[in-house]
Formats: C-alpha cells, structure tokens, sequence
C-alpha cells in the first residue's frame, strides 16, 4: 500500500469516526497531490459539509457536477449545501439533478420534498414524500414528513391512513399519537381523538399540550365546564404555554364572554408575539364586537393561516390609495359566501382606485356577479396568459384599506342583481311551483370541509317538525344528489321539489330565490346570496356563531332583509326549530 492509500484510509477512519478537521486536513493533503481525484474532493466538500462550511462545500462540490458521470450523491448534497446557505433554487435544481442521474435515489426526493414544503408547495412536497417511501417503505422520516403535510392539506383520511401505519411498529410513539388525534379532530371525529388523547393522559398526566387539546375537544363538544377545567390545569402545569391561553379564551367566547376571550388571547400573544391564531382571534372576536377599525387590521392574519401561499399577479399590493389608470386585481380569498358578502365593496374600491378592476372568483360566481358590477369590474374565474396587473388585493381586505369603521358604512342587502333567466333546467322546475302554497327554500348543511361545519349545519332529522306544517311547499335548495335520497328519508307528507342538482351555478339559485317566499338556512353560502340580492331569508345559527352574526339580536348589520335565528344553548337545534316553525305557523 503506497503512502497515498495508506493516507485516503486514514482520512476515512477519521470521517467515519466524525474526526472531521481532521479527516479534512487529510483530504486536502490527498488533493494537494492529485488535483483531479474526483472521489477525494467529494469527500472533502461533504466533510465541510458536515462541519457547516457550506460556501467552502459550495465550491469543492460545483466543479465536479461537470463531469458527464457526476453520480447522484454528488447533486444531493450540493443541493443540501445550496439549502443551508440560502440559494433554494439552486438546491431545488441539483435535487432534480440527483433524481436525473439516478431515478431511485430516495434520499433525493425526500430533500426535494422537504425544500418544496418549506415553501409552501404541499402537493409537490407530497409527492416526493410518497415516491420516498415507494423506494424505502420503512423510512420512518418520510413516513412522518408524509403524514404531517397530507395533515397541512387537509388530506385527513390518507394522513390517518399513514399515522396508523407508524403506530403499528410502534404503537407508543407520542408524537405519532398526538397527530393522529389532530387528524381525527380535524376529520370532526372528535370522541376518538380524545380517547387517544385520555390513554396518553394516563401515562403522563401533567402533558400541559395534551391538556390544552383535551380542552379543545371539550370546547368542540359543547362540554364548557371540562374544558375550562382541563385549560386551566394546562395552565398550572406550564403557565407560560401560549396555546393553552389561546384555547381558555376559545372556552370564554363559546361561553359568550369576549372580554373575557380578548384578555386569554392578548395574553397568548405576550407569551408568544407569533402565535398568529392567537392574533386571528382577537380580530374575529372585535369584529364580533362591532368593534371594525382594529378587528379589520387583526383580520389580516387570515393570510398567515391559509395551507398554501396566497397567489400574486402583481408586485405591489393596493392600499386604499387612488391609482388612475392603473390595473387592480382583487381576489376572492375565501368561501363563495365571504366573496358574496364582501363584493359590496367592489364599487367602492373602483371609485377610490381610479383603477381598470378585475375580480378574480370561484367559478359558480361569475355568471351572477358580471352582469351586476360590469359597471365596476371585470369578472373571470381564472388568470392564463395576462400581462401582469400593477396592484392586487384580497377580497376580504377591502374593508380595512377603505376603512370601514362604522356599521352603517357597511351598507345594506341587495346590491347584487337578480338575473333575468336561469338555466332550462331551472325554469322548468319553477312551472313546478304551487302558487296556492307557501314556497320556501330550504338549506341545511353547509360545505362538509369548513372548520367550523359540524357547529353550523343542522342535522336533517331535526327539521322534521317543520315540514308537518300545513300550506307549504319545500324547495330543496342544497346541490347535492344525497340531499334528495336525505329528505326521502324522514317519510313525511311534506312536499318537496328537489331543486339544487340542477342548478348549475349562483345564477340559477338566485333566479329561483325570486319565485319563492322565504329562504330558510343556516349560515351557509345560501345565507349571503339571499342577503346580497335581498331576498327574504331566516337564518339558523348555532349558539357561537361566526363573527359577521354578532352574538345577539335578530338581525345582521349585514344584511337588513334577513332574521337570525340563534341556539340558546350549544347545539340545541330544538329551540331554533320551534321557534321558526311557531313562525311559519304564523304566516
């Protein structure tokens, strides 16, 4: 064995034995006398790798990515490198470099994955998890890392799926445990994510954080005195756990004390400035106080809290300021009943701007809000191949940058225009309609992936009161088959026309709210578009409503036409439900 030989072992034994100064001495020794060895200066850029010096790793690794045979492990850790250091486009192409030259390397696609789920980019960050554990099925990390961005997608039955398979090699992993009772929370499967969380109490019961999510289902579950009872043990337990404060003010606001709710928020907030949760509901909780000049500047947190990032056409974001001839973008940037309540303010901005407006929504939007605001704005569902716009907004931020302090700058219902002609399908149905009767649409459930779906929809067997009464004919406005096989159902004598699958977008809704009498829903889509056109509409809300409903009184600063109809205690349907038939029995 020559002295060369002898000197490359030794540098290997001291890499191996993570003698890394060492092991880089040696390899510079090598170089020194044979500059073209390849495999030496790849050691020595991943040794300095290893030691943090990734400038110096940098410009070891770059030249030997030349070379037509540069192998995998070459590309992946220049791409760690690049990553450490800050340049993420030249990590994200030497990945894509190591899963070029070698199509099964795994430990490529989980890199890959990981930058793309710092970024934001959760489906292509899932799918290098998912092609990681194709090639490594037991790779514990990527199963985790998997699971954990299915989770921030709210991919709830496959992030279950894949969590199970972690416990099942091993079954007492806590944290594994704590997400898979996040997931099924999540997935409104409340009752089985707090026995996990109970069997995890039992073996440690002063878990301040399991505490606080035990507090957290008890509060879901409508269980107030648990749930207080288990946030302020959490709090005994770590008195500086700022999500523990978060969620005993999450406690006072379902119990209706929001003074009470601002000071538990504002002291999570002490704890930890960038809890934006925290912040979130300290704005929702001030706009439900009417209180809009700080709870609009609050409600921006709404952003931080989106899965994804927020898109951007434009460099600049519009502030409020006048921008003659200028083009403004303004984006939907929640459900179809946000962007219905809050293209009220469409007109306003473009008088403020000056700008050539463009609104950007949800499909099923367009063919009801163009014809309204072609005045005001252009309507599209989609942006391909446009020149860039010089501003753009959020939807929901308009309040705040034309500062709208005041209830009555809210304005009133019927700013959107009821369509002249639906569908064939639509008008068909409305020949349907028995003018000798009280026609009344009707809405139940709310979409299945809100938050906060499970409080709001009313279970369809709780009608069933309502639709004894006499003299009425029912339109069934929800757009899903089911609805029709729900209803069918219950075996009532109640007449029924089955009206939402087939509608095909707002429009259609809109021009059938027109030919009936009242529209009775809980807070759902069909609320807003009731309100917006000013059509009659009751609306059943559960005990702690979303914050545009206040917390009392019958109507809504909102929208002047509707009645509200509000739950008594948390989840007592019944109570709404006799009230609003002893008023349709009035009618």
């Amino acid at each position: 064995m020559d002295e060369n030989q002898m000197t490359m072992q030794k540098a290997l034994e001291l890499h191996q034995s993570n003698s890394l100064s060492e092991a880089e001495q040696a390899y510079r020794a090598l170089l020194a006398a044979e500059p073209g060895n390849s495999q030496v200066r790849f050691l020595l850029g991943t040794c300095l790798l290893q030691l943090s010096r990734f400038d110096e790793s940098i410009s070891v690794l770059e030249p030997l990515t030349e070379h037509p045979s540069a192998g995998p492990d070459i590309f992946n850790n220049l791409g760690i490198a690049y990553r450490a250091s800050g340049n993420l486009e030249g990590a994200i192409s030497a990945f894509q470099q190591a899963i070029k030259a070698n199509p099964d390397y795994s430990q490529a696609y989980f890199n890959l994955g990981e930058l793309l789920e710092t970024g934001n980019a959760l489906k292509e960050a899932a799918q290098c998890y998912r092609k990681t554990l194709e090639l490594t099925p037991t790779d514990r990390q990527a199963g985790a890392a998997f699971a954990r961005v299915l989770t921030r997608m709210k991919n709830w039955a496959d992030a279950e799926n894949i969590y199970r398979q972690l416990l099942s090699g091993d079954s007492e992993n806590e944290e594994y445990q704590v997400q898979l009772a996040f997931v099924l929370a999540s997935s409104r499967r409340l009752e089985e994510a707090l026995e996990i969380y109970q069997e995890l109490l039992s073996r440690k019961p002063d878990f301040p954080e399991i505490l606080s999510s035990v507090c957290y289902l008890h509060e879901r579950l409508g269980n107030f005195p648990e749930a207080r009872r288990y946030a302020l043990k959490a709090l005994e337990q770590k008195p500086d756990h700022a999500e523990g404060w978060n969620n005993l003010g999450s406690v006072a606001l379902a119990e209706h004390q929001p003074a009470e709710a601002l000071q538990h928020f504002q002291k999570a907030i002490e704890l930890s400035p960038g809890l934006i949760l925290a912040h979130f509901n300290i704005a929702t909780t001030q706009l439900l106080l009417e209180e809009y000049e700080s709870g609009w500047t609050g409600y921006e947190y709404r952003l931080s809290l989106m899965p994804t990032r927020f898109p951007r056409y434009a460099e600049s974001n519009w502030r409020g300021e006048p921008v003659p001839g200028k083009s403004l973008l303004i984006i939907a940037d929640q459900g179809c009943g946000d962007t219905l309540q809050f293209v009220r303010f469409l007109k306003t901005a473009q008088n403020v701007s000056a700008a050539n407006v463009t609104l950007l929504c949800q499909e099923e939007l367009v063919t009801l809000l163009a014809p309204t605001f072609k005045d005001v704005c252009t309507v599209v569902s989609t942006i391909e191949n446009s020149t860039p716009f010089d501003l753009q907004i959020p939807l929901c931020s308009l309040p705040q940058v034309l500062q709208v302090h005041q209830s009555d700058q809210i304005g009133d219902g019927g700013y959107i225009q009821i369509p002249e002609t639906a569908s064939v399908e639509v008008t068909t149905l409305a020949r349907e309609l028995d003018q000798g009767m009280k026609k009344i649409g009707i809405a139940w459930q709310g979409n299945p992936s809100q938050d906060r779906d499970q409080l709001r929809s009313c279970p369809l067997d709780k009608l069933r009161p309502l639709f004894e009464l006499p003299g009425i004919q029912w339109v069934n406005l929800q757009v899903n088959e089911q609805s029709r096989t729900d209803l069918e159902s219950l075996q009532t004598s109640a007449r029924f026309l089955h009206a939402g699958p087939l509608v095909n977008d707002f429009r259609d809704t809109v021009w059938l709210m027109d030919q009936l009498d009242l529209v009775l829903t809980v807070d759902t889509a069909v609320a807003h578009l009731a309100g917006a056109v000013g059509h009659p509409v009751w609306t059943m809300l559960c005990h702690t409503p979303d914050w545009r409903w206040l917390l009392s009184g019958e109507k809504s600063p909102w929208y002047s036409h509707m009645r509200l109809f509000r739950q008594p205690a948390w989840n007592d349907w019944m109570s709404v439900i006799t009230e609003v038939k002893a008023e349709l029995a009035a009618l």
